[in-house]
């Protein structure tokens, strides 16, 4: 989350996030991810900055073509897992003051980076083992620009953004416990993506939309320490 634009401040935070994905295409995929955080955010005047460490368990479901050598009729397949994720996640963010238009308070520009090392991740299909993902550290590098609109509440604010995504990372796979180089591989792409959010107090909810048709419902709430 990006912040606004005060005085001179610092606080160290803990607290929990919840978020769910699902796809508009034909993949049915559909995701579940919880977790707890803890951090410290300080601004001065427009700049605000921050840095966050957490665990997040991930649940996924996936429906995917079986077109294994040992099926004989290849059909659709349920694909899931689970596994956890620890990440770091510095960020920096300008706040432009909008005196002009009394609807919309602020422009913010703000980029983040998102480091996370993933857990090993047992793929079943059908309930049976399938594969293990070997643990993958990723790194994530994002831009995002938000206007802000006072809420009725004091402490209320709605944001409606664009946000572009670098993210980079390895993994790699094993079948039957022997590893499958041909198949590990790296990934290495962009993701652009529209948000819509608000911050009451400390609580904070954000829906976003993607180029890969990813509708993505995020909510978190922090408590100062």
């Amino acid at each position: 989350m990006f912040g606004g634009c005060t005085p001179w401040g610092q606080s160290i935070y803990a607290g929990f996030s919840y978020g769910w994905a699902e796809t508009s295409n034909s993949d049915h995929f559909d995701s579940e991810t919880y977790g707890g955080f803890a951090g410290l955010r300080g601004e001065y005047d427009a700049i605000s900055y921050g840095f966050t460490a957490g665990y997040l368990h991930h649940e996924t479901d996936h429906q995917i073509s079986d077109n294994r050598p040992e099926i004989t009729k290849a059909g659709l397949v349920d694909q899931s897992d689970d596994y956890g994720t620890w990440f770091v996640m510095p960020a920096l963010s300008y706040a432009y003051e909008l005196d002009m238009i009394e609807e919309i308070s602020q422009v913010v520009f703000g980029a983040r980076y998102l480091g996370t090392l993933q857990g090993e991740r047992t793929i079943q299909l059908d309930d049976e083992v399938a594969a293990v993902v070997e643990q993958t550290f990723a790194h994530e590098v994002s831009a995002r620009a938000e206007l802000h609109a006072p809420l009725a509440t004091e402490t209320g604010r709605l944001r409606i953004g664009a946000e572009v995504l670098w993210s980079q990372g390895e993994y790699g796979l094993e079948i039957g416990g022997q590893s499958v180089p041909d198949i590990s591989s790296a990934f290495d792409e962009f993701t652009y993506r529209g948000i819509i959010g608000a911050d009451i107090g400390p609580v904070s909810f954000e829906v976003s939309y993607d180029n890969n048709e990813t509708f993505d419902v995020t909510a978190s709430l922090r408590f100062p320490l």
